[in-house]
Formats: structure tokens, C-alpha cells, sequence
């Protein structure tokens, strides 16, 4: 497992589950969401494909991944 540096967001596994969560700052706001895997590697590059976005500025989030045509057109 190698060490992260700080503000590279974390992938934990919350006791009782057998599901990563990640979690990773966005403009200063904790953000939590669920990997929806039990495989940590696939978790740690979920993790990291959110923090690029990020820095890339596109828009990331639990909320982004659920928004819908309807959600937008209001």
C-alpha cells in the first residue's frame, strides 16, 4: 500500500461493509461517496480519476453522477 500525499483524497472501508468508500475535497467541501466496489485497487482508481477531474475543473460528485436530462432542463 503506498502512502498518500495530503489533499489526495483517502479510500477507507467502513467496519460491517465489504464496499471502499472514497472520499476527496472539492473546493474546499468533504466529499464521501461509495466506490460501489469491494476491490480496492478498482476504488483507489475511481478515487483518482475524481481527484483529476477536479483538478481539471470539470464538475465531480455523488451528485453529478446522478443528475439526469430533467435534472438539467430545469
Amino acid at each position: 500500500m503506498s502512502a498518500r500525499r495530503r489533499g489526495q483524497g483517502s479510500v477507507y472501508r467502513k467496519p460491517g461493509t465489504s464496499r471502499w468508500t472514497i472520499a476527496y475535497y472539492v473546493n474546499g467541501k468533504l466529499v464521501r461517496e461509495s466506490s460501489g466496489t469491494s476491490n480496492r485497487n478498482i476504488a483507489v482508481k475511481l478515487l483518482n480519476e475524481k481527484l483529476v477531474a477536479a483538478g481539471q475543473g470539470r464538475p465531480v460528485g455523488p451528485e453529478v453522477d446522478r443528475t439526469i436530462l430533467a435534472d438539467l432542463v430545469r
